[in-house]
């Protein structure tokens, strides 16, 4: 969210934002549970925050105002 913040200054829907706090969180979760299946044998380490971070930053991008002219 501060990385979004910083590098746009559109406005979103603000009430869907505790929405996307918490997905993006529960998305990496089940990537590190499944990881191992998913990616033949890979185990995400300090990944999980990279992932976290652009998860976040992808759904506040989704929730981003149109502008009206």
């Amino acid at each position: 969210m501060f990385v979004f913040g910083i590098f746009t200054k559109r406005n979103i829907r603000d009430r869907w934002v505790p929405l996307v706090a918490i997905l993006s969180p529960v998305i990496c979760l089940i990537l590190d549970i499944n990881s191992k299946d998913w990616f033949n044998g890979y185990v995400f380490s300090h990944e999980r925050l990279i992932f976290n971070a652009l998860f976040t930053f992808i759904g506040l991008c989704l929730l981003m105002r149109r502008k009206t002219d």
